[in-house]
Order: structure tokens, then sequence, then C-alpha cells
């Protein structure tokens, strides 16, 4: 089992180590180096085989350091890569690569040097004991890699187990899927058990395979169904079948799979990493997940939970503060990495907010274009954000919050620390979408001229006069009107149907200058206080 990765001028990496627990789930935002480091691990174990087979006496040169290794591209499988300085950080190519890992018993670092487009250099690094690496080599770690499965080649060609193991462990498992069945239908309990999987997650047929000029595998939807070949099938049932073929078929001591929940129903992700982690755990294997799932890191041990982030740390472990429910995982991810979070009435209000913050080109508009935010109009508990946020604010002490509610909304001004309570002077949303000009506009472009008409002469009966002289002047004017209400009816009389979540469609042909100025208040007092732009 490993206990630590240490990575220095790989990929995304310059200087970064990594103490992993039993097992590990790593969760970070998009290019935070998640996949790299599962390449490192993969790299680690590709040039350590070639180095030990290599140089089987472990000999050093006179300047102490071991001899190196010659590697050239084609050999090199662990990363896809178009020429070998692209697993450089930065390209900076000045500098060898070096990647450690530590075992219980041992401590091998391997550098890789720079010697060319398509050749490099790999050798143990200088401070490596002999005895460390003769543990390595007695006790290696058995690593397999498994990325998304997009697709699978139409015909594959037979291989022998040696090469099939080679590819697996670089993470080519949609190349060799079919010889790993091959494989593993020679082994009658480890294929029972792969068909099990199959029936147990797709209720589907798993067919022996056959090797010949081309390697066959079919599959049905039903025992007595049409069989399909592999190539037909949907890239969730190939990314299971996939993840627990390389798993059984190795026996590795160290999985590596990324985004195991690639095409995947929400039920089927939880499944599947429930599954694999008992898999594990059962023999004696360590589990290195990388993911986005919220479904995953909801359901992952807390323990095993690391955030790529600004370092590689854990999350907090004490997530219930008196009665407020436990604050989730991924929320608890989230609170982490965004600026703030934001708890705002519904779906709806937020959607206005973002179509607002666009027209008027708010630099809020980034941070509502993926928000992170809670609705509170659907939670009975009294006072809800501001004891989710203190909740959460205990886990995470930098986080910031606002608290947007409707002005028919009472609440206390005065809120827990870093939790900025604002109200909007009107009832609701909506009422801000009550602008004449724009109505019509947005009726002209989804019905006709006759249609605007119409509505026009509608908005002049019910709306106040005042509306159409001084839209922005009307705080009293519509003070106890519930917009939403009256939007309906006038979208209604235009023969168009909206659900209140569609209302945004609206603000999206608002003219900058139709915004009413509370809204630009709003954003700035937002913006301020997560201290952006």
């Amino acid at each position: 089992m490993l206990r630590r990765v240490e990575i220095s001028n790989f990929k995304v990496f310059g200087e970064q180590v990594f103490d992993l627990p039993e097992h590990l789930v790593v969760v970070g935002p998009n290019n935070c180096g998640k996949t790299s480091l599962l390449q490192a691990i993969a790299t680690w174990s590709e040039i350590a085989n070639h180095w030990f087979e290599t140089n089987p006496d472990f000999a050093r040169l006179e300047d102490g350091n071991y001899a190196a290794a010659e590697f050239n591209l084609l050999r090199f499988d662990s990363v896809p890569l178009p020429d070998f300085p692209h697993l450089w950080r930065n390209k900076l190519v000045t500098q060898p690569i070096c990647i450690w890992l530590e075992a219980e018993s041992w401590r091998v670092g391997f550098e890789i040097g720079h010697s060319g487009t398509q050749l490099a250099s790999v050798r143990p690094g200088k401070k490596v004991t002999e005895t460390d690496l003769e543990r390595c080599k007695e006790h290696p770690p058995t690593v397999v890699y498994v990325p998304p499965v997009w697709q699978l080649p139409v015909r594959e060609a037979p291989l022998t187990e040696d090469g099939v193991r080679a590819t697996l462990r670089c993470g080519r498992i949609s190349e060799v899927l079919r010889n790993v069945l091959v494989y593993m239908s020679r082994d009658g309990s480890k294929w029972e058990r792969l068909q099990g999987i199959v029936r147990e997650f797709f209720g589907y047929e798993l067919l022996q395979p056959s090797a010949g000029a081309d390697v066959i595998a079919f599959y049905r939807h039903c025992p007595d169904g049409e069989a399909y070949d592999l190539s037909a099938a949907a890239r969730g049932f190939l990314q299971v079948l996939a993840s627990y073929a390389a798993v059984l078929f190795d026996e590795a001591s160290v999985i590596l799979i990324d985004e195991p929940d690639a095409h995947m129903h929400p039920l089927l992700q939880e499944m599947t990493y429930r599954k694999l982690l008992t898999f594990a755990s059962q023999s004696k294997s360590q589990l290195v997940v990388a993911t986005h799932s919220e479904v995953i890191i909801r359901k992952a041990v807390p323990e095993h939970l690391r955030l790529l982030w600004g370092g590689f740390r854990g999350l907090p472990m004490d997530k219930r503060v008196g009665d407020v429910p436990r604050v989730p995982n991924e929320v608890l991810m989230l609170a982490e990495t965004e600026p703030g979070i934001l708890y705002i009435e519904d779906e709806s209000d937020l959607n206005n907010l973002r179509e607002w913050a666009q027209l008027v080109e708010h630099p809020l508009f980034g941070f509502l274009d993926k928000p992170f935010w809670e609705a509170t109009a659907p939670r009975r508990a009294k006072d809800y954000a501001a004891r989710a946020f203190s909740a959460l604010h205990k886990m995470v002490p930098r986080i910031r919050g606002v608290e947007l509610r409707d002005g028919d909304r009472s609440a206390s001004q005065r809120g827990p620390k870093g939790l900025l309570r604002l109200r909007w002077n009107q009832m609701e949303v909506e009422n801000y979408l009550l602008h004449p000009e724009a109505l019509e506009r947005f009726v002209l472009r989804e019905r006709d001229g006759e249609a605007a008409a119409h509505v026009r002469e509608y908005m002049r009966r019910v709306l106040p006069a005042g509306l159409f002289e001084k839209p922005f002047d009307t705080a009293d004017i519509l003070a106890s009107t519930k917009g939403s209400d009256v939007l309906a009816s006038i979208l209604q009389e235009a023969g168009l149907r909206l659900k209140k979540t569609e209302y945004c469609r609206i603000a999206a042909q608002m003219r900058p200058s139709e915004v009413h100025p509370e809204i630009r208040e709003k954003l700035d007092a937002i913006a301020d206080h997560f201290e952006i732009g």
C-alpha cells in the first residue's frame, strides 16, 4: 500500500507531496491535477519496471548516480503525449522529473531526464538506497490504471497475457478489453464473478469470448436476446465492465480509476464506487479515485476524501452543529474552492440575477454562471440560511455567505459572522421584470405584433400609470404586488405560458437601461462581500 507520493516538474505539478490514506477519493476543480496524480503513479510503475529489467544489478556510476535506461516515446504509454517535453511542467526540460513512491517497507524515487522529443532517460534518484531498491523489486506495487472509456475499436488483435498486463498498467484498457475477457474466461471463478457483476448492474449476459485472427466478445441484453459486439455497447456499461475487468484480471495492489462515474446514471455511480471500495478492501488493494461526481463525493468515507486545491488536504470531519443537518461532503469541497455561498429563495431568482448580471456586464456574472448556492424557500427550518451557514463556517472559517430574501419575508438583519443578509425592497424578484417596454418587446419577439399590441393595451388597464412614466420610481406602487402573478396574467393575455424558472427569458432580452438600480446595488453588495472584481 502506498503511503506517500512526491512529484516535481511533472505536468501541472511544480513540487507536490501527497500523503495517502488507506483508500483515496481525490476531488477538486478542473485542471487542478487529479488525473496528473494518477498518471504520475502509473508513470512511476512503468519506468520502474523498465529500469529494473535493464539494470538488474543496481550498478552505480563513478559520480554515485545509478545507470540510466533509455526510454523511447513509442514505448511510453502511461500518458498520451505528442512528444516528451509535454510531460514536463511548462515544457521546462532542463530539470528532471522526479516521482517518489513510499510504501510500508521502501521509499524509491525515479528521475526522468529529457534526451530529445522522442527519447528520455530514467534512473533511480541518487538518494535511493540499494536496500530500498531490492525491497521494491521484491514487493513492487501492481498498478492498474483505468481512465474513462470512450469507445472500443471495432477490431482487436490477440495479445499475450504479459502484453495485456503491460497495456493495462498504462491506462489503455479500451484497446485490450476483449483480450482481458479472454484470459479471465479461462479462470472460472474470476469469469463467474465478472458475469455476476454485469448481471447485477445491468441484467446483461456476458458471453464467452474467443480469440482467432481477431478477439471476439459479445453480450446480450437478456439471456435469450440477440448477441451484440462490445463495440456496440453503451459507454456506461463499458465503463463498469472495463473497471471491474481490469481490477479482477491483474489482482492489482494499487487501483487507479479516473472518473469511474463517466457516462453513468447517479444510482450506478454510487453502486460502482461502493462495490469497488468493497472489492479493494477485501483484496487488500488500495483504491485511488479521481472524480467530480457529487454522488461519489457524498458517499465517500470522510477519512478517504482529499481536496487538491491550493495544496492537498482532507475535508473537516465534524459536520454537525447543534440541530443543523450534516454538511455534505460536496458542500465542504466547494466551500474550500469558491469565493462564497449564496442563499437565495429559489432557482428562478438565481436565473434572473444571472441574466441581469450578464446584461450589465457585472463582475459577479462569472460566479453566477457557475454558482455555489442553496435555495432557502423549500426549507421549512426557521432561519435556515443562518443556521446552515453557521455550520459551514465552523468547518471552513474562510467562507463567506450572502442571503438574499424576497421583500415579503421578514428576517433579522443580524446574522452569524461572515453572512451578509440582504432583502429586496419589493415583494419578490419578479417585480423587477414589470417594465412595460421590456415586456412588450418580449411578447413581440415570442409571438407577433398583434399579440404585442394586445399586451400593451392590457398592461395599460391593469398596471399603475406611474409604472409607464417612471419605471424605477415604483417602490410604493409595487410594494404589495406579487410580480409573478402579474407576469402570469400578462403572458396569458399574449398566449404564452412560462414556468417561473423561465421568467429569466424576459430578463435576458431587457436593455441595460431597463435594469432597476436596486439590482445593480444587490450585485455590487454580493460581489464586494465575496471580494469579486
